[in-house]
Order: structure tokens, then sequence, then C-alpha cells
């Protein structure tokens, strides 16, 4: 079956489809790296979104219900240069294939990846059609304008957790306890969290600050989301009220909230930083982290200052900011996953968590 992904400035390209049929739209990001490609599709910041996998071949360590990030596929699809047939030994109980069948999860394979990546960051991230559907071009973009439309009217589909696939667990005791604005955290976020004993609460984006502060946590902490960072103004209302009162660290999108709650200004990346091996080094030390990354924000160094916060992490490759803080209000972003309590703890200005 003959699958497309069109572009809404009518580029297109072909592939063979798998998965599933019909059409799917959303915006279409390169994601970069060799692993994390089930994780991926099941984050969900990846929501609405279509993923175009640079590594030449995927899903060779299969897939497993175990490793999602949330009770759903969250990404609209996904392209692929080449899908493995095979299971590598210690791999997963299924091939990914067979995973995006049993979740209806449309992709293509065979499709020109490093060129379809290419176009993505030269063009600058749009929105895309992926579909098995014939029809004219025309007629293509005439159908991406309308589900296009239907998305952008309602921004609470950006709205999915990872917390359900947690939320029976509760502290063996002691540790502190952290008030989580999930925006749309993945599964990890919350293991990691109970993996070091932090109690948490989790409200959507539109707890209020009294309401925060009346559980009187150690730390806030806004997740990473799949939401336009200039959808949220309630949430960065609620951000500013906390600022100087307790501790606030924004991840990904929350860094982004943040920020603009922080009065530093943001802008669109032409292309975003989505993947797993993306270097970043400390300000200070120069010391490099590979890490996990998905936004499409950024600030700049100077702007941050304006406002008495520092650059705390840089981008190795463009020179972003990748991370900052403001000690006097007691906040502070990263645009990256944090890959343990060191992180957090920086983050939340050496809180004991």
């Amino acid at each position: 079956m003959k699958g497309s992904l069109i572009f809404e400035d009518g580029t297109a390209f072909e592939a063979e489809a798998f998965g599933s049929h019909g059409d799917r739209a959303g915006v279409a990001v390169a994601f970069a790296g060799g692993a994390g490609f089930q994780e991926a599709a099941t984050t969900p910041s990846y929501l609405g979104r279509i993923l175009v996998f640079e590594r030449p071949t995927v899903g060779a360590c299969g897939a497993d219900e175990a490793w999602n990030e949330s009770d759903r596929v969250c990404a609209e699809g996904l392209v692929c240069r080449e899908l493995s047939k095979s299971v590598s030994d210690g791999g997963g109980p299924m091939s990914f294939g067979r995973f995006c069948e049993s979740r209806q999860l449309l992709g293509l394979e065979g499709a020109p990846t490093r060129e379809i990546a290419a176009h993505i960051r030269s063009r600058g991230e749009q929105w895309a059609l992926l579909t098995t559907e014939e029809s004219s071009l025309k007629s293509h973009l005439a159908r991406l304008a309308l589900l296009k439309t239907q998305t952008s009217a309602n921004p609470d589909k950006y709205r999915v957790s990872g917390e359900a696939l947690l939320a029976s667990w509760r502290p063996a005791g002691g540790g502190a306890t952290a008030v989580v604005l999930d925006i749309g955290a993945g599964a990890s976020f919350y293991r990691l969290l109970k993996r070091h004993n932090i109690f948490w609460r989790a409200f959507g984006p539109r707890m209020s600050a009294e309401e925060i502060l009346s559980i009187r946590p150690d730390a806030a902490l806004v997740s990473n989301g799949a939401y336009p960072a200039d959808s949220l103004p309630g949430t960065v209302a609620t951000i500013k009220s906390l600022l100087g009162r307790v501790p606030v660290a924004g991840i990904g999108l929350g860094a982004a909230l943040v920020a603009s709650a922080l009065g530093v200004p943001l802008s669109g990346m032409k292309s975003g930083h989505h993947g797993v091996n993306i270097p970043v080094a400390n300000a200070a030390t120069g010391a490099l982290r590979i890490t996990e990354q998905n936004h499409s924000v950024a600030l700049r160094a100077e702007d941050l200052r304006r406002r008495g916060g520092e650059t705390l992490y840089v981008n190795t490759i463009d020179g972003s900011v990748e991370g900052f803080v403001h000690s006097r209000k007691m906040a502070a972003g990263a645009f990256f996953e944090p890959d343990g309590l060191e992180t957090l703890q920086e983050l939340t200005g050496g809180l004991p968590l």
C-alpha cells in the first residue's frame, strides 16, 4: 500500500505505508537518535507530531508495552527509511512494525528521510499530511488545511499524561513533596521522582497558584508538553504568582513557560531539537552531557540577563540556551529531560529532594 507525506508548502514524498491507513495531520519534526522510537511515539510531548526518524534503520530492538511513555500512541505518524523486520537479542517481545499495527499508528517506510529532514531544516517545521488516500495534490492540501484548523481550534487536544502508568504509587515515607503542573509529562518523568522517593501531586495546566501553595510543596515542577508555547497564558500567570514563594523548575515546554513568567521573550526555532543524542555543555564548567530533548522554542542569553537570570547550559551545536536559573526568584528551566536527581536539585536551587 502506497502512502504520501505532503507538506504545507506542497512538497510531497511517496513511500510504502505500514501500521494503518487513512489521513493523519500534524507538525513534521526530524528526530535525531538511534533508539527510543517506541518511547517517542508514546511520549505526550510528541502529541500531534509526525516523526521523521533520521536513523537509516529503526525498530531493531523491537517493542514492549512496558516501554510506553503513556497509555496511548501520541504521535500522529512515523516516517522511516527502513523498518527492521527482525528483533535483536534482548529486544522486546514484538517487532516495532507489529506494535504500530496493534496501535493503528500510520507510518511510511522507504522514504528518503535525510532529504525530508533537510527539507524541514531548510524550510522550517510545518504542518504535513500523512495519507494513504489517492487524490490530487490540491485535494490533499485542502484536507490538510481542514485538519489543521480543527486541531488548532481545540488546544486541549494536546493534554495527555504518562502519570496514569504510575498513579497507584505512594512514597515509603520522608522525602520531599513536589507539585507537578503536568502539561504532558511522560511516564519516565514520574519514574524519576519515584526512584528518588519524591512524593508528587500532579495537576493540569489550569491549577491556580493559591491551590498549589495550599499544599505547601517543597517545589513546583512544570513538565514538558505538546501545547503551543503561547497557548497557556493562564499557566504562565500561575507560575508568575509562584515566583519567589516556592522553587519552580520547568522542563522542555515547562522551561519556556517559566521563562515567559520571568518576562523573557521567546522565539520559535526554524527547526527544533528533537531526539536522544543532543549535546549540551555546562556554561560554567564546560562539562558535556548528552541529552534527550523535544522543543521548538528558544530564548536569548542577553534577554535572560536583562531579567536577572543566568545561563546554566548551552547547546554545543547551535549555541542556544538549554538551561537557566533565576536565583532571586527561585526559578529555573531546562530544555532537556532531567536524567537524574542531580539535575532536579540543580534546577530547584539545591533543594534536598
